[in-house]
Protein backbone atom coordinates (compact mmCIF):
# COMPACT_ATOMS: atom_id res chain seq x y z
CA UNK A 1 0.00 0.00 0.00
CA UNK A 2 1.85 3.04 -1.28
CA UNK A 3 2.26 5.74 -3.90
CA UNK A 4 5.16 5.28 -6.30
CA UNK A 5 6.77 7.57 -8.85
CA UNK A 6 8.12 5.95 -12.02
CA UNK A 7 10.54 8.06 -14.03
CA UNK A 8 10.66 6.65 -17.56
CA UNK A 9 11.75 9.98 -19.05
CA UNK A 10 15.40 9.09 -19.58
CA UNK A 11 16.30 12.20 -17.56
CA UNK A 12 17.10 12.73 -13.89
CA UNK A 13 14.21 14.62 -12.25
CA UNK A 14 13.20 16.06 -8.92
CA UNK A 15 9.62 15.72 -7.71
CA UNK A 16 7.27 17.75 -5.51
CA UNK A 17 4.36 15.68 -4.21
CA UNK A 18 1.17 16.58 -2.34
CA UNK A 19 -1.14 14.34 -0.33
CA UNK A 20 -4.04 14.65 2.13
CA UNK A 21 -2.94 15.43 5.70
CA UNK A 22 -5.34 15.99 8.59
CA UNK A 23 -2.61 17.87 10.46
CA UNK A 24 -2.78 20.70 7.93
CA UNK A 25 -5.97 22.34 9.15
CA UNK A 26 -8.75 23.54 6.86
CA UNK A 27 -6.92 22.84 3.62
CA UNK A 28 -5.87 19.38 4.76
CA UNK A 29 -2.98 18.92 2.30
CA UNK A 30 0.78 18.55 2.70
CA UNK A 31 3.26 19.22 -0.08
CA UNK A 32 6.87 18.12 0.04
CA UNK A 33 9.90 18.12 -2.20
CA UNK A 34 12.32 17.70 -3.59
CA UNK A 35 12.71 13.98 -4.12
CA UNK A 36 15.47 13.17 -6.62
CA UNK A 37 14.48 10.36 -8.98
CA UNK A 38 17.17 9.03 -11.35
CA UNK A 39 16.14 8.16 -14.89
CA UNK A 40 14.37 4.82 -15.37
CA UNK A 41 13.86 4.47 -11.60
CA UNK A 42 10.78 3.82 -9.45
CA UNK A 43 10.66 5.29 -5.94
CA UNK A 44 8.10 5.23 -3.16
CA UNK A 45 6.68 8.67 -2.28
CA UNK A 46 4.07 7.70 0.32
CA UNK A 47 3.64 4.58 2.44
CA UNK A 48 -0.11 4.45 3.09
CA UNK A 49 -3.11 3.15 1.18
CA UNK A 50 -3.82 5.33 -1.83
CA UNK A 51 -7.33 3.98 -2.39
CA UNK A 52 -9.94 6.70 -3.02
CA UNK A 53 -7.43 9.49 -2.36
CA UNK A 54 -6.21 12.34 -4.49
CA UNK A 55 -2.59 13.36 -5.02
CA UNK A 56 -0.75 16.14 -6.82
CA UNK A 57 2.69 16.17 -8.37
CA UNK A 58 5.11 18.39 -10.23
CA UNK A 59 8.42 17.12 -11.61
CA UNK A 60 11.27 18.95 -13.30
CA UNK A 61 14.73 18.42 -14.71
CA UNK A 62 17.07 20.65 -12.66
CA UNK A 63 18.49 23.69 -14.47
CA UNK A 64 16.26 23.30 -17.54
CA UNK A 65 12.74 24.27 -18.63
CA UNK A 66 11.66 20.61 -18.86
CA UNK A 67 8.84 19.76 -16.44
CA UNK A 68 5.77 17.61 -15.87
CA UNK A 69 2.82 18.91 -13.96
CA UNK A 70 -0.45 20.44 -14.92
CA UNK A 71 -2.99 23.18 -14.61
CA UNK A 72 -5.24 21.39 -12.11
CA UNK A 73 -3.89 23.51 -9.25
CA UNK A 74 -0.83 25.59 -8.48
CA UNK A 75 1.22 26.58 -5.47
CA UNK A 76 4.34 28.49 -4.53
CA UNK A 77 7.21 26.21 -3.59
CA UNK A 78 10.87 26.78 -2.69
CA UNK A 79 13.87 25.66 -4.72
CA UNK A 80 15.36 23.97 -1.66
CA UNK A 81 13.94 20.89 0.10
CA UNK A 82 10.62 21.46 1.89
CA UNK A 83 7.83 19.70 3.79
CA UNK A 84 4.87 21.93 4.66
CA UNK A 85 1.14 22.38 4.58
CA UNK A 86 -0.31 23.44 1.23
CA UNK A 87 -1.78 26.64 2.69
CA UNK A 88 1.47 27.84 4.28
CA UNK A 89 2.48 31.39 3.34
CA UNK A 90 5.07 31.38 0.55
CA UNK A 91 8.59 32.59 1.18
CA UNK A 92 10.19 35.47 -0.74
CA UNK A 93 12.12 33.13 -3.07
CA UNK A 94 9.30 30.64 -3.72
CA UNK A 95 8.07 30.18 -7.29
CA UNK A 96 4.67 29.20 -8.60
CA UNK A 97 4.33 25.84 -10.37
CA UNK A 98 1.39 23.92 -11.79
CA UNK A 99 0.48 20.57 -10.26
CA UNK A 100 -1.31 17.63 -11.86
CA UNK A 101 -4.12 16.10 -9.75
CA UNK A 102 -4.65 12.33 -9.85
CA UNK A 103 -7.04 10.02 -7.99
CA UNK A 104 -6.31 6.42 -7.06
CA UNK A 105 -8.86 3.63 -7.08
CA UNK A 106 -6.40 1.06 -5.68
CA UNK A 107 -4.30 0.65 -2.51
CA UNK A 108 -1.12 1.00 -4.57
CA UNK A 109 -0.82 3.85 -7.03
CA UNK A 110 1.86 4.75 -9.56
CA UNK A 111 2.55 8.17 -11.01
CA UNK A 112 4.47 7.76 -14.26
CA UNK A 113 6.28 10.22 -16.50
CA UNK A 114 7.79 9.49 -19.90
Amino acid sequence: MAVFFLNNSGLHVKVAFGHPDDNCGMNGWRVLGWRFVPRFTRVQLWEHSAKNRGFVYYAEVPNTNTNWGGTDTSNYIPSSDFNRCWSETPGPDDRRVGFKFLTSREDDFEIKIE
